[in-house]
């Protein structure tokens, strides 16, 4: 089992103005992080 690493950011103007993670065991490691603000930094797969 490996670590699983969700990370969401609420952004506003270009800065964050929270985040939360949230982590699983899963059977690869994978980081995902969501820029809830438009852009085409959606939802990228690091």
């Amino acid at each position: 089992m490996s670590l699983e690493v969700k990370i969401f950011f609420l952004s506003q103007n270009g800065g964050i103005l929270a985040f939360f993670y949230q982590i699983a065991l899963r059977d690869d490691i994978s980081v995902e992080v969501w820029n809830l603000k438009p852009s085409k930094y959606n939802n990228i797969l690091l």
